[in-house]
């Protein structure tokens, strides 16, 4: 009996925390944008302030809780691990062409730029940091078991997409993570990750665009395709270093049960 309620107290603790890395970094948000939201500021000022909350939350939890390192964020890798986000880039714009009725559109530099910028360095460096960085490695932590990290991680970076008002997209949001979890699993670092998602977010906001009127079938057979992609994406690209991520997870477990 003592045996099963500790192993329940451990769930809760471990719930609690996985819990935690999703929402504190929110909680940042919303602190840090709150004035600027009641005092009606402008809309890119408000983004910034809710991205800058996101990212300064989710650096100091990785630097009190864990370390950079184990959160995908040392050294930059090698160039051939930059490949794989060229890769998944490349089958989601086919994959966007393809199926949907686009027009190629090319900003003026005085747009472009400042739009990189804000992909890069601002929305996918945030989103990425949290949620393939802080989230996914913590819950690994957690849990030892890789595909359930990243299964968590994605599914919570999916909900955080209903923010958007578009609910049927959200199982897609869930399949993109999943892939740029697999782009952080094979290279054990998010910043491959952070070009593949600022340039996708790229693409499709400025450059390959859309109509707002898709129909209904059009929508449903590129959203049923690209998941597919993005799932196929996972399994070939981020299951490669299951093997690896355990031998990691377990060193690092004991190395903790040792300093303690």
């Amino acid at each position: 009996m003592a045996i099963v309620k500790a192993i329940k107290a451990d769930s809760i603790k471990k719930v609690g925390r996985i819990t935690a890395l999703f929402f504190f970094p929110l909680f940042g948000s919303a602190i840090l944008a709150l004035p600027a939201y009641l005092l009606q500021a402008d809309n890119q000022i408000l983004s910034l302030l809710i991205y800058g909350g996101q990212l300064l939350v989710s650096l100091y939890l990785i630097y009190r809780w864990y370390s950079f390192k184990d959160c995908g964020l040392g050294g930059i890798p090698q160039l051939s691990s930059f490949l794989w986000a060229f890769s998944f880039l490349a089958l989601r714009s086919l994959t966007w062409v393809i199926f949907l009725p686009y027009r190629v559109s090319l900003p003026k530099w005085e747009i472009l730029i400042p739009d990189l910028l804000f992909f890069l360095f601002i929305n996918g460096a945030t989103e990425e940091i949290h949620f393939r960085g802080l989230l996914y490695s913590g819950t690994l932590k957690e849990i030892s078991r890789p595909v359930v990290a990243a299964a968590i991680s994605s599914f919570l970076f999916g909900l955080l997409h209903l923010s958007l008002g578009q609910p049927s997209w959200i199982p897609l949001f869930i399949a993109d993570g999943l892939a740029w979890c697999a782009i952080r699993m094979r290279t054990n670092s998010v910043y491959p990750a952070i070009l593949s998602h600022g340039l996708q977010n790229l693409l499709f906001t400025d450059i390959l665009l859309v109509p707002q009127d898709l129909s209904p079938s059009t929508e449903i057979i590129y959203t049923v395709t690209a998941i597919a992609v993005d799932l196929v994406f996972f399994q070939l690209v981020g299951c490669k270093n299951l093997k690896q991520y355990g031998q990691i997870t377990r060193h690092s477990r004991n190395s903790r049960t040792t300093d303690s």
